[in-house]
């Protein structure tokens, strides 16, 4: 996508400058995801240029309105679909190549590939309580915070979602426990299938990234009342938003949260909401194209297929496509993973030349060998 969020703060350089300084690449969007776009149009144009026919037909779709879950995909997909039009492969935003930096030489070394396989469903559910209201200096039990609140806290506190390993799950961290430092990290993640009963619970206590892996999530984003600090409203609203876990997708999950709700005497309503959608083909061609070709461009790397956390375009792509992958040939230090949505978000020219490669390999040989 090439929509961006706003830029607030105090920048380095100016937030839509687009300076180079200090090789790097600074502005909003160099990381999310201009960067990967501008790559792609860069790696294009080449081939164009030097007459190049690909094996198979090439779509560029980037939509204007991804950051604001806009419709701009779903409607390219709704076209795609009515045409018949089936893809191979679709790659989006995500995972990136996790990078070190060199403070003499100022070049990148890349880690490891994170390539994304599937990304949780996700939804923005409102939940409401209503009173009579009144006066501050009489109050009264049960008023609707305080039903709010208890909701927050069984949430918190009592976790009502199931916790499993997948097969997503298991994929992730059989792919991560040979290069984990710890050796009980390597011992519990690369033996999943024997601590089963126990390691989603273990994840679950550690919380963060391998906590969320394990169930569905929800965690409470925004509240409403009454305009005055001595009035208690007639209706308070509290706002939580949602990761679907594909063992307990949107359905059920909302259920379960519905009949939290009702014991409360909360009402519920959706305000939007995506299911949770298939994961990635690994079998296909397309898969292992993908990892072939950052091994050519990477060197041999860990290649680690993984569940992404947060949302993506590439979710309506799974309509037409049965390996949609989130994955984008850049290289990005930790520093620069956390410029995306803050300030000074940067890229290294280095890293966007060796993705405009990534592109023009991956595109002249695709079809033609493993």
């Amino acid at each position: 996508h090439q929509d961006v969020v706003e830029a607030s703060g105090k920048w380095k350089h100016e937030a839509f400058s687009g300076d180079i300084a200090e090789g790097r690449i600074w502005g909003r969007g160099t990381v999310d995801t201009k960067g990967a776009l501008c790559a792609i149009l860069e790696s294009v144009e080449d081939l164009i240029a030097e007459g190049h026919d690909p094996y198979c037909d090439i779509y560029i779709a980037s939509s204007n309105n991804e950051e604001i879950t806009g419709d701009g995909a779903v409607k390219t997909v709704e076209y795609l679909y009515e045409k018949g039009i089936r893809f191979d492969l679709v790659m989006d935003e995500g995972g990136s190549v996790n990078a070190e930096e060199n403070h003499v030489t100022k070049s990148l070394y890349p880690h490891n590939a994170m390539i994304g396989i599937f990304e949780k469903g996700r939804a923005n559910i409102k939940f409401i309580a209503r009173s009579h209201g009144g006066h501050a200096s009489v109050p009264f039990v049960n008023n609707p915070f305080a039903r709010l609140s208890k909701l927050v806290y069984i949430i918190e506190n009592r976790n009502p979602f199931k916790k499993r390993i997948t097969r997503p799950v298991r994929v992730q961290y059989k792919a991560m426990a040979p290069y984990m430092r710890h050796f009980r990290h390597r011992l519990l993640y690369g033996n999943l299938w024997l601590f089963a009963p126990v390691a989603p619970y273990i994840m679950h206590r550690l919380g963060g990234p391998m906590g969320a892996v394990v169930k569905t999530t929800c965690i409470f984003t925004m509240a409403e009342g009454s305009r005055g600090a001595n009035v208690i409203p007639e209706m308070a609203s509290m706002t939580a938003n949602c990761r679907f876990m594909i063992h307990e997708p949107l359905a059920p999950s909302y259920k379960k949260l519905g009949r939290l709700a009702k014991k409360l005497g909360l009402q519920m309503e959706m305000i939007t909401g995506f299911d949770v959608p298939p994961v990635a083909d690994m079998k296909c061609y397309a898969y292992q194209y993908v990892n072939k070709s950052i091994k050519n461009i990477f060197g041999d790397i860990p290649r680690v297929p993984y569940i992404m956390l947060a949302g993506t375009d590439a979710r309506h792509y799974t309509k037409i496509c049965d390996c949609v992958l989130r994955f984008v040939p850049l290289m990005m230090t930790a520093q620069q993973l956390n410029s995306a949505h803050a300030v000074n978000e940067n890229l290294s020219v280095e890293s966007l030349a060796r993705g405009v490669k990534f592109y023009r390999e991956f595109i002249r040989n695709y079809g033609t060998s493993i």
